[in-house]
């Protein structure tokens, strides 16, 4: 139909524009797409762009492909690794509504290569939704490195027989910002930098530092109930009451730990399991209303702060979504960080509601919470998962990013605002960031190594820190990484036990909390005024010694080895770290 003047309605015709721009150093690539033909029963699933774009072939000894794995990752191109398999990364995690669909989840929309002297990043600016990166390193001969976005324009799913097909396309064009690098500035670092510059010019990054404190920030995360299913009927198990945490953090800070953060899981109506999002009661079973209002009270003068765990986009107690029309969208298991398998409930099965209720949720949360005391939201599935909303007339998942960006900016008015893995498309209304992947979920290779992309973009802007540290299988090696990486420390404790060997529980806090204080006090000297520098390098010095550069002149070196190392004249002791100025 490509030479065709005129065209019938069974033709199958797009018309598809590339404009690309060159502007202050920068390369523009926008790109639309228009069915020409009329043709309904037509349309363009996937649309890929710039596939090739800066692929090469041969390698130089440094060269890598940067992508969007955990907090980054690296594909060394030069080394050559014969089980490696082409990648594909989910930005924003894969959609649920669209089932079909497997890749690596992302939380940022960035991408980028380097070769020889040159090197250049790409930051998905429209359509970053409904994007997939996909990554291949070249095997043979004719076969090349390269990176690339590809756009799932028109969503289906073929089930039971059946083609579900999305009435209307996702997008109606998407952008890609590319910036370019050379020289000694061609390296992860500086991509990382470039983009967060290109990040704060569109907005979607602060311009804003974070305050700095006498002390780091300790991240804790508290359960008060959590739902027992192991009888006929089920019941509420309470881990901690307010007047335990009260307690806890007491000992936590006679050990010395300082400026905690309390996300608070599991006090509402239904426990971690919570039926509705807008069922914002405070249980009993924890202290009620006057035992949450004592914890703050004594959290306040302590100079901590507490954050209220709410999901406004999951619910477990009713039949969210109309399946009739167009795509149908399944229950999704959610999983707890915490697994409490002595309960018989390792998963909660829930379901995404109405994704255009969520301005309604919002209201409805702040008019239940006015009345109590606390230092801010931490947005639990908001900053987790990214569906379409096929109910009613319809949302398409790029749309229904702006509108929980737009959505939940009201939960951060008079209050300070922690986002659970930290998706970008919201990241503008955050202060803190709790369980960033610190790791990449493809395995680590000699090939394939993880870096810190993320923290490098965001370092100073916001706080943020990964999974709690005593529910890693080597707590002590992660320790190691979160310094690596200019991250918090974070714990997530109960005060009752909840295994029958309490001296192997590793969420009893009593087991850890010595630990934690020694580890605090270390991540606390070496960290604590450095919350709102940059980072502005980072490199691997030899095996196993990595050092981190802040735009104050301060070095981390971070020694994984079973050997001492020396550098500057300073050794820098066996699996452990030391700052230099």
């Amino acid at each position: 139909t490509a030479e065709k003047k005129t065209y019938s309605d069974s033709d199958i015709g797009f018309r598809i524009k590339l404009n690309v721009k060159l502007i202050d150093g920068n390369m523009t690539v926008d790109c639309t797409h228009e069915n020409i033909t009329g043709n309904k029963n037509a349309f363009i699933e996937d649309l890929v762009i710039l596939n090739s774009f800066g692929a090469y072939s041969t390698s130089f000894e440094n060269d890598f492909i940067l992508v969007p794995d955990g907090s980054g990752a690296i594909i060394k191109t030069a080394v050559y690794d014969e089980s490696f398999d082409s990648l594909s990364f989910a930005v924003y995690g894969n959609d649920p509504a669209v089932t079909s669909k497997n890749s690596i989840n992302a939380i940022i929309p960035a991408f980028g290569m380097k070769h020889g002297e040159a090197a250049f990043v790409t930051l998905i600016q429209k359509g970053d939704a409904v994007a997939t990166i996909k990554a291949d390193k070249a095997k043979t001969f004719n076969s090349f490195n390269r990176v690339y976005s590809s756009f799932n324009i028109t969503p289906n799913v073929y089930e039971n027989k059946k083609l579900y097909v999305s009435k209307d396309a996702s997008v109606d064009s998407v952008s890609l910002c590319y910036r370019f690098l050379t020289g000694n500035n061609a390296t992860y670092a500086g991509l990382a930098s470039a983009c967060r510059e290109q990040l704060i010019r569109n907005s979607v990054l602060s311009t804003k530092s974070v305050t700095s404190e006498d002390y780091l920030p300790c991240f804790l995360t508290l359960t008060g109930a959590v739902t027992d299913n192991s009888g006929i009927t089920d019941k509420l198990v309470t881990m901690t009451d307010f007047e335990q945490a009260a307690d806890m953090l007491s000992r936590m800070k006679s050990k010395g730990i300082n400026n905690i953060s309390v996300r608070y899981t599991g006090i509402f109506d239904g426990g971690v399991n919570s039926e509705n999002p807008t069922n914002i009661s405070v249980l009993n079973s924890v202290g009620g209303k006057n035992g949450l209002s004592n914890l703050y009270s004594y959290i306040k003068t302590q100079k901590m702060s507490l954050y209220f765990n709410v999901n406004l986009l999951s619910d477990s107690g009713s039949v969210a979504f109309n399946s009739a029309k167009n795509i149908k969208i399944k229950e999704f298991e959610y999983k707890p960080y915490l697994t409490y398998e002595y309960l018989n409930a390792p998963v909660y099965k829930k379901e995404f509601i109405n994704v255009e209720k969520i301005n309604d949720i919002v209201i409805s949360v702040l008019s239940r919470t006015e009345k109590l005391e606390f230092s801010g939201f931490s947005l639990n599935d908001v900053g987790t998962v990214l569906y379409s909303d096929y109910s009613s007339d319809g949302l398409s998942r790029q749309d229904a990013a702006k509108l929980i960006s737009s959505s939940i900016s009201p939960l951060s008015t008079n209050h300070s605002t922690m986002a659970v893995t930290g998706n970008f498309y919201m990241i503008k209304n955050v202060n803190k960031v709790i369980n960033m992947p610190m790791k990449p979920s493809a395995a680590q290779s000699g090939a394939y190594i993880s870096v810190p992309f993320v923290p490098m973009v965001l370092h100073g802007i916001v706080d943020y820190t990964g999974l709690p540290l005593n529910t890693e299988i080597n707590m002590h090696e992660a320790m190691l990484k979160y310094i690596e990486y200019g991250a918090c420390p974070h714990f997530g404790w109960n005060y009752e036990p909840v295994s029958e060997d309490e001296e192997t529980d590793v969420y009893y806090y009593d087991n850890t909390i010595n630990a934690a204080a020694e580890f605090y006090t270390k991540a606390n000297k070496a960290l604590y005024d450095l919350r709102d520098a940059r980072i502005t390098d980072h490199y691997e010095v030899e095996d196993g010694i990595f050092c981190t550069e802040y735009d104050t002149g301060a070095m981390i070196y971070v020694n994984y080895t079973d050997s001492d190392f020396t550098t500057l004249g300073v050794v820098v002791e066996a699996n452990d770290f030391i700052r230099i100025n």
